[in-house]
């Protein structure tokens, strides 16, 4: 396999990983779950002083 083909096969599963992580979030957040730090602090959580 090309290194051309696998850079982009890779670069389609970190978007759908990133998608799936967007939906998640989504779906707790209308259940009312607080929703953890993916990226980093969540808005959900207090920030430290």
């Amino acid at each position: 396999m090309s290194i051309k083909k696998r850079y982009l096969i890779e670069l389609d599963q970190e978007t759908k990983n990133t998608r799936r992580i967007g939906q998640l979030t989504v779906y707790l957040r209308l259940l009312n779950i607080a929703v953890p730090g993916l990226y980093g602090p969540s808005a959900d959580e207090a920030m430290p002083i």
